[in-house]
């Protein structure tokens, strides 16, 4: 699966504790607005911008799968585990 391959290249490249760091300044950075979470343009821009070469297909499945709740919004808390 995409969330899977992701996991994959981000953990071969760096420790459990760069990986937070990358991803906390990531999502502080694609937080916009401030809002504590991330809209679906928030957070398909910041994938797009990560560097990852991840399709549209691969952006939409890896949001279907943190959206743990459907909201159509990404916490910090959901968007950590990636």
């Amino acid at each position: 699966s995409a969330v899977e391959q992701s996991k994959a290249y981000l953990l071969h490249a760096m420790t459990k504790e760069e990986l937070e760091s990358v991803l906390s300044d990531m999502f502080m950075k694609a937080d916009a607005d401030g809002s504590g979470f991330l809209s679906r343009s928030e957070f398909t821009r910041a994938l797009k911008e990560s560097g990852l070469g991840l399709s549209r297909k691969e952006i939409n499945v890896l949001l279907y799968e943190v959206d743990a709740d459907s909201d159509g919004m990404v916490s910090y808390a959901e968007f950590l585990p990636l």
